[in-house]
């Protein structure tokens, strides 16, 4: 029996590269970053399924709604790790190698844009992230040379910055009359680029860590255990400090219109207008109080209002047995001393305003608490998924496989997701089952799948194509895998004799989903 289960492990361990052929090596793939985006995978999948409630820490029952937007943070913080991996590990590339790292990774961004294109023109419902995965790696372009203490530090700066040029840049660009329109991408409601840059390069700090240490691991998990903490605990610091600074309800902010009445007349004395038809009025106890002739003035009755001096639009709607006018007047502020007057913003209205827009940690909204806080979170995972990893690469052989070959993973999702959306949209709640039954079809395949091939079939038409457009040429290669048994191996970036990984000796930025920090979605 117990040779058996042996053999049977050897077979699996080979067949996912975790060993060599005849067993005397192992790989050194970090199988907790598989395991990661596997976790990372289902919780994307439950969001989508309609999983949206919020957490609370004293009610268990409503813990599931950690997944709304920590899944996604989780992915692209793991693509950061990816790209340290593939760009030397602890110690970045440099000169020919750092070109090719940065030319192949450029590839795969176009690549995973172009897919994310055709899988949002499906129009599902689903906000697909691969467009802004693909601009965040053409960011981290800019990085990839950059020393760990450096890149936590940019980290710091864009998790303010980047939250803060969401807000703003979109305003400036509404006042400025002959502004181009804002890219979407930089700015969508989902998965905002610029707020999200501080995932991408927390990842590649993480990946410069030597990231088998326990010690390492379990910093891992502390340090974003504490920065979940500062993120999400100190919200009402921030509505607090808004409050204090407003002092009072916040202004109208456009300082160039005052808006003065809205007029709305039920008028059946009008001879194309018909009978009156009390019950097609939008508010009936309001209108079922009105006299012939009269409007309905900010809530109540008036027989006639002075429209002089102001601009009005007219509009009759028709409901068939009746008619409603709508008469919308407004008026430029004069100087006119009985004009309620218009309080100006000041600066400190302005980083009122700002700050009340900041207070929250919601999943989506940008803000620095939820950049923090939900950043704080997926570190602290993938230390926990580090520690576990080898532990549990059997029993959970199969959210290991499905996050092994994630690309293809999550578009299936996506598209099979076409099928299923009206399950979702029609479930009370929670649609389990659909959830259920995606992740089980989606883990049975990737395992039955990666017993036969190293890679998913997105991974590897991505590699066939990177691979063409690069000429071919290896970025570096890994040497002397681990004995089992024996000492350490030496660090990969200061390699220099060629040997094997498991079957996979070659690695470049091609092959992000095939190597220990692989691109999730």
């Amino acid at each position: 029996m117990t040779s058996t289960l042996t053999a049977t492990r050897r077979t699996i361990a080979q067949r996912m590269g975790w060993a060599s052929a005849d067993g005397s090596t192992r790989s050194t793939r970090l199988i907790g970053i598989d395991l990661a985006r596997g976790f990372a995978l289902m919780g994307m999948m439950a969001a989508h399924f309609m999983l949206s409630t919020s957490p609370e820490l004293t009610s268990p029952s409503t813990w599931g709604g950690l997944v709304n937007g920590r899944s996604s943070i989780l992915f692209a913080t793991l693509a950061g790790v990816s790209l340290a991996i593939i760009s030397g590990r602890t110690t970045p590339v440099t000169g020919q190698a750092l070109s090719q790292t940065r030319f192949k990774i450029l590839v795969r961004a176009i690549f995973i844009f172009v897919l994310g294109s055709i899988l949002a023109a499906m129009n599902t419902g689903i906000s697909v992230i691969l467009q802004t995965y693909a601009l965040l790696f053409i960011v981290a372009l800019a990085f990839l040379t950059m020393r760990r203490r450096w890149l936590i530090l940019w980290a710091a700066v864009f998790s303010v910055l980047g939250p803060f040029l969401t807000y703003v840049l979109p305003l400036l660009a509404e006042r400025a009359a002959m502004s181009p329109p804002m890219p979407e991408l930089l700015f969508n409601s989902s998965y905002p680029a610029l707020s999200w840059i501080p995932f991408i390069l927390i990842g590649l700090a993480i990946g410069r860590t030597s990231l088998t240490s326990m010690r390492n691991q379990l910093s891992l998990i502390g340090i974003g255990a504490v920065l979940a903490l500062l993120g999400y605990a100190t919200v009402p610091v921030t509505a607090t400090i808004s409050s204090v600074l407003s002092g009072e309800p916040l202004v109208i902010e456009d300082d160039s219109l005052y808006e003065k009445d809205t007029a709305s007349k039920d008028d059946s004395s009008s001879e194309d207008m018909g009978n009156k038809d009390l019950s097609s009025y939008p508010d009936p106890i309001a209108a079922a109080n009105l006299q012939d002739g009269e409007f309905l003035l900010n809530g109540e009755n008036a027989t006639e209002i002075d429209l002089s001096g102001l601009e009005c639009w007219d509009e009759v709607s028709d409901y068939g047995a009746g008619a409603q006018r709508n008469v919308n007047c407004w008026s430029q502020v004069t100087d006119d001393v009985s004009a309620e007057p218009v309080e100006r913003s000041t600066p400190i209205d302005h980083v009122a305003t700002l700050l009340e827009n900041w207070a929250t940690a919601e999943p989506h909204t940008a803000t620095p608490h939820e950049v923090i806080g939900s950043g704080g979170f997926a570190i602290a995972l993938i230390g926990f998924f580090l520690l576990i990893g080898s532990t549990v690469r059997y029993a959970l052989l199969p959210v290991i496989a499905m996050g092994s070959m994630s690309l293809t993973t999550y578009t299936a999702h996506v598209v099979s997701y076409w099928f299923l959306s009206d399950m979702a949209m029609n479930a009370d709640g929670f649609a389990w089952k659909p959830w259920l039954g995606s992740v089980a079809v989606f883990m049975f395949a990737a395992t039955v799948w990666r017993f036969f091939f190293t890679r998913g079939p997105l991974e590897w038409l991505l590699a066939i194509i990177v691979r063409r457009t690069t000429g071919g040429g290896e970025l570096y290669h890994v040497t002397n895998p681990q004995k089992v048994g024996s000492t350490p191996a030496p660090d990969l970036a200061n390699s220099k004799n060629s040997g094997n990984l498991a079957g996979n000796s070659q690695i470049d930025a091609s092959e992000l989903t095939d190597i220990h920090g692989g691109k999730s979605a």
